[in-house]
């Protein structure tokens, strides 16, 4: 079923609804992909709600406009729900985690998450515990804010810290499970 339905979208063939995605800052442009209702609907809560039933916002034309996605993440979301790959790269994946978490779709986005543990650095540490913060990722967040904990030192001499307020600087400061060779490297 599953290589079957594939084919009929890469052959563009029974596709009644398009996905558009206008691009950040309503600039000229964007993305539209292609798709099958029933496909998007059966795998995405979301999407389900989205084209089917009283909250419906997908137009008589079957466009379903969604801004919240990155333009740039959504041919590979729609290509993961018919094949069940999701392909990601440094400069993708913070994108792909949004939409994916944005439509519902755990698995995807657990596969994100695991990607953007194996890319944790400690110039990276800070802004992947807002990311998984924000996107609900809890073992990410584990890993960045262990990272930050064992790499104090070198965290702190990044960029990201440097970007951090005082409240936020003041509750890393506050932990006892930093590692440091001395307390004064703290002060």
């Amino acid at each position: 079923l599953q290589q079957g339905l594939t084919r009929l979208w890469r052959q563009d063939r029974f596709c009644d609804v398009r996905i558009q995605v206008p691009c950040a800052g309503g600039g000229v442009g964007g993305v539209e992909v292609k798709a099958h209702r029933c496909v998007l609907a059966a795998l995405s809560d979301p999407l389900d709600r989205m084209l089917l039933g009283r909250m419906a916002t997908v137009t008589a034309e079957g466009v379903l406009r969604l801004p919240e996605l990155d333009p740039s993440t959504v041919q590979s979301v729609v290509e993961y729900l018919y094949t069940g790959q999701l392909e990601l790269t440094e400069e993708n994946a913070f994108g792909m985690l949004a939409s994916c978490s944005f439509l519902g779709l755990g698995r995807a986005k657990s596969l994100c998450a695991e990607f953007l543990a194996q890319q944790l650095t400690s110039e990276n540490a800070l802004s992947m515990i807002e990311a998984a913060g924000r996107f609900t990722c809890e073992e990410l967040q584990a890993e960045s804010v262990a990272h930050v904990q064992k790499s104090f030192e070198e965290v702190s001499r990044g960029e990201e810290w440097s970007d951090l307020s005082a409240d936020n600087v003041g509750s890393w400061l506050r932990q006892d499970e930093l590692r440091v060779d001395s307390e004064v490297t703290v002060v």
